[in-house]
């Protein structure tokens, strides 16, 4: 697989995630999951160990939006543990799920993250509140 093709492939696998958000953000869970689906089929053929990562946090967050704290921890965790965005709704789901010590955790490493970074200005309100209510 040539440098042309990889470059295409990974630009649209952020276009469908960035689709996919936006469904998600306007009530439609069935429209991101199939912009997480096209996400799968377009990185399948690449032999990058990562490829699915950004599917996995997609898909989190839609088990999430449904409510499903369980699965959506489950593909936090095959996801991108290095994001910022996908910590934060890990942490999230851990709450819900009435564990504590886990959304604690992320939580208070949240809190004192320091970066200037577009992702995570849109959390660290709300990282703040969250690591000081679950102490």
């Amino acid at each position: 697989m040539g440098n042309e093709d990889a470059f295409t492939r990974f630009s649209d696998n952020n276009l469908a995630y960035l689709e996919g958000l936006r469904a998600l953000k306007m009530g439609d869970s069935t429209k991101a999951k199939s912009y997480a689906k096209r996400m799968w089929d377009i990185m399948e053929p690449m032999k990058d160990a990562a490829k699915h990562e950004q599917y996995h946090l997609l898909v989190g967050l839609i088990a999430a939006e449904d409510e499903d704290y369980k699965a959506a921890v489950e593909s936090f965790e095959r996801s991108d543990h290095t994001d910022i965005y996908e910590k934060y709704h890990k942490a999230l789901a851990y709450h819900k799920m009435q564990d504590s010590e886990k959304a604690s955790k992320l939580f208070m490493e949240l809190k004192d993250f320091n970066f200037n970074q577009v992702d995570y200005a849109l959390i660290r309100a709300d990282t703040i509140a969250m690591a000081n209510k679950v102490q």
